[in-house]
């Protein structure tokens, strides 16, 4: 399906966690995903925002075909993984397609959780896109 929605969520960046712990969370949260019986992959892409131009290593994980219903399931996941890591928190958007379009505002998820109206809203724009 050409039009899939994924879910992105972003761990952190090499700048502030760096490189070796980056890695370690991110493959941490993906085994994490991966006992939900996700479909998740990691993706590491590159940002050009560090000092001087130096490229910034940014981990995050790609969830696949997702629904309004999983993405509560993977938001309650994430929260139980920052309270166990101590990670302040991550950040979600909403992807689609093979080229990866952003299509929604990414949302902030801490250890205490997802606000509501932020996961409603992106709950909103799954249903929306799967009309």
């Amino acid at each position: 399906m050409t039009n899939e929605l994924k879910l992105r969520i972003i761990v952190g960046e090499s700048k502030t966690l760096g490189e070796r712990y980056l890695d370690d969370l991110t493959s941490d949260l993906e085994a994490e995903l991966l006992e939900e019986k996700l479909d998740v992959e990691p993706e590491r892409t590159e940002s050009s925002e560090g000092a001087y131009g130096d490229p910034i290593t940014v981990g995050s994980l790609v969830v696949a075909a997702i629904s309004g219903g999983l993405v509560t399931a993977v938001f309650n996941r994430i929260t139980k993984w920052l309270d166990r890591n101590k990670i302040s928190s991550v950040e979600v958007e909403i992807i689609k397609g093979p080229t990866g379009e952003v299509i929604s505002e990414r949302v902030k998820v801490t250890q205490s959780g997802v606000k509501p109206e932020d996961e409603k809203k992106i709950i909103d724009k799954v249903l929306k896109e799967q009309k």
